[in-house]
């Protein structure tokens, strides 16, 4: 198995409760209406829906999603330091990417989906560091170069 996340998770210092958040990413449903409600009208200049309400997790899931539009994909990368942090985006992003699809309960069962949400993971980090790239600190840094290097050995399945 890969030892890189939890090596991961102890250079970007990351709370219990951000280890919690990244522990539901890869079982939590997506679109559950528990934590996650869209506006009613659509965005007037895309098909996008509005998300009126989302937890931490649903956001990113949406974010994630091979399907969701690049606008929200920069909006997500303008906001998400207000209720979070950069460390804590990092460490969801190479959770979600090194997902075990043959794990019980997780929320990609198949390859072909796994290969969308990895690519679109990889863009996802190259519009973050080309949108801010003032935030990225040592410890982003390392934690950027720890991850290209895990993706770029081994590639877990």
């Amino acid at each position: 198995k890969n030892n890189f996340l939890p090596q991961l998770y102890v250079i970007l210092d990351l709370s219990k409760d951000e280890l919690e958040i990244v522990g539901k990413l890869n079982y939590a449903t997506p679109g559950d209406p528990s934590e996650f409600r869209v506006s009613k009208q659509k965005n007037e200049d895309s098909n996008d829906v509005v998300v009126s309400a989302a937890s931490i997790v649903q956001l990113f899931l949406l974010l994630t999603n091979p399907e969701s539009s690049l606008e929200y994909q920069r909006q997500y990368l303008t906001t998400y330091i207000c209720y979070s942090r950069s460390e804590l985006l990092l460490a969801m992003l190479a959770t979600r990417y090194f997902i075990d699809t043959n794990a019980e309960g997780v929320n990609v069962k198949k390859e072909e989906e796994k290969i969308q949400i990895r690519n679109r993971i990889i863009r996802v980090i190259a519009t973050w560091i080309n949108m801010v790239p003032k935030i990225f600190n040592d410890e982003l840094i390392m934690g950027l170069r720890m991850l290209q290097e895990s993706i770029m050995n081994k590639d877990v399945s």
